[in-house]
C-alpha cells in the first residue's frame, strides 16, 4: 500500500493496483478500503463523512498500515509464548519476557 498515489479535487486514488490486492489479503472489498481512506467520519449529531485532503488520506492508510503491523506482532508474540511456554505454565497477564526469564 505504499505504493499508493493520491491525488487532489476531489481526493482520489491514482493507481488502484495496490489497493485492490491489500483489500484481498484482507478479505474486503476496494470500495471499502478506499472509501475509509478517501473519506473522514464525523459525527456532529448525525453521522456522515467528508472528503480527506490527500494528506489525510496518506495518513489514513499509514494509520491503518501501522494498526496491521502491530496486530500481527501481536499476534505472533501471543503464539510463540504458547508454543514455548503453555498457557497452564504462564502466569496470569505473562508476557515474552516472563517467559524469557523462566525458560533460560
Amino acid at each position: 500500500m505504499n505504493s499508493l498515489v493520491f491525488i487532489e479535487t476531489p481526493c482520489a486514488i491514482l493507481n488502484p493496483e495496490p489497493l485492490m490486492h491489500a483489500a484481498e489479503l484482507l478479505g474486503t472489498t476496494p470500495d471499502l478500503l478506499e472509501k475509509e481512506m478517501l473519506f473522514k467520519a464525523s459525527y456532529k449529531g448525525v453521522a456522515q463523512r467528508s472528503p480527506n485532503q490527500p494528506t489525510q488520506a496518506w495518513n489514513a492508510k499509514d494509520t491503518l498500515a501501522k494498526t496491521l503491523y502491530n496486530n500481527l506482532f501481536s499476534w505472533l508474540v501471543h503464539q510463540m509464548n504458547n508454543i514455548i511456554l503453555p498457557e497452564t505454565d504462564l502466569q496470569p497477564n505473562a508476557n515474552l519476557e516472563q517467559v524469557r526469564k523462566k525458560k533460560f
